[in-house]
């Protein structure tokens, strides 16, 4: 089930969850299932720090030594630091929030902040990485340290996010960059495609496996071989409306063979080798869509252009088209009363 962060049902949420154990709350707000296919916006960066049992004797110390290591990173505290008994959640909430138009920008801050403080000697764990990453809910038990979770220092300043990205999109090359940033206009410009596409023809094995093609090859730049295995799932229970349960032989070599090799940007599937950085990839793959003149023109398309189109340089890309789309990946909604055990009055 999915509360959104903004809505009144939040604290009352959180009030009757007191004390049960493992709910979580997403670092970003979604359509649907954590996914960066449903990625609407974050207003925080995030980061989870792994504590040896011997450091928790000493909370405090912990906490002084940890932020004194992130602040000589250039950072500044961040405005929460958590604790479940298992490991610290740190959240800096910004002032203003990445959107999925500037998803890129969120990636490479939550990379680099991996970075930076792996670098500074601070044991980060790869969930830092996931735009998927869960945090446990304030007042929450945690299953295997049968401790609630508890805010250990909490900063009611929120940070500009200019601030933030000073310190750590710096960092980032400028062929990383510009490859994230290439790859997060084309996975839009593929997801306002999608659903037109999808509606219009009979389900077919092949062009789902080439959809799943597709969309691997513009999160290379973006995302880890986890997070894409995780997000072209999703994607295959939408081509098929079922369960990845039950579609999971059909579709579970392709995926893996695509996650693990989009990220170098040259996709092998069975053996034979496809170049998704070549000069003409997207175009080829414009032509697979059959995207025509006119709908490059209507959706502001930059990326995905039929041969011979030339983009108009002053047109927007229809943002609302990704917006509209239904969340991606099969979900079953579960009753608020299932959650809380009855504790709905």
């Amino acid at each position: 089930m999915h509360l959104r962060p903004e809505s009144a049902q939040l604290e009352w949420f959180a009030r009757r969850a007191y004390g049960l154990p493992q709910l979580f709350f997403s670092v970003a707000s979604y359509k649907g299932r954590p996914l960066l296919l449903n990625f609407e916006k974050s207003n925080c960066l995030y980061a989870q720090v792994c504590v040896r049992d011997d450091e928790w004797k000493r909370e405090s110390d912990l906490i002084l030594k940890l932020g004194a290591e992130i602040t000589s990173c250039g950072l500044p505290l961040p405005t929460l630091f958590l604790n479940n008994g298992e490991h610290i959640d740190l959240l800096w909430h910004l002032e203003d929030p990445y959107r999925f138009d500037n998803a890129a920008r969120f990636i490479l801050s939550q990379k680099q902040m991996f970075r930076v403080l792996a670098a500074a000697g601070i044991s980060v764990s790869p969930n830092t990485l996931s735009p998927s990453s869960l945090i446990q809910m304030v007042g929450t038990r945690n299953r295997r340290s049968k401790k609630i979770a508890m805010p250990i220092r909490y900063l009611s300043d929120p940070i500009k996010r200019a601030r933030m990205e000073a310190s750590l999109l710096e960092g980032v090359s400028v062929i990383e960059f510009e490859r994230a940033q290439a790859g997060a206009e084309i996975f839009l410009e593929l997801q306002a495609v999608f659903r037109r596409r999808v509606l219009s023809i009979a389900i077919d094995h092949q062009v789902n496996i080439d959809w799943l093609i597709f969309f691997g090859a513009a999160l290379g730049g973006l995302c880890t071989v986890e997070q894409i295995r995780l997000e072209l799932r999703a994607l295959a229970e939408s081509l098929e409306n079922k369960k990845w349960h039950y579609i999971s032989p059909e579709y579970h070599s392709t995926i893996e063979q695509v996650s693990d090799s989009a990220v170098s940007g040259l996709i092998g599937i069975n053996g034979q080798m496809m170049d998704a950085n070549s000069s003409n990839w997207w175009t080829m793959v414009a032509g697979f869509l059959q995207i025509t003149c006119e709908e490059a023109a209507s959706l502001g398309l930059k990326h995905l252009l039929p041969e011979g189109f030339e983009p108009d340089l002053f047109s927007r890309f229809d943002f609302d088209a990704v917006a509209a789309n239904e969340a991606f990946g099969y979900d079953e909604m579960v009753s608020l009363e299932k959650i809380l055990g009855g504790k709905v009055a």
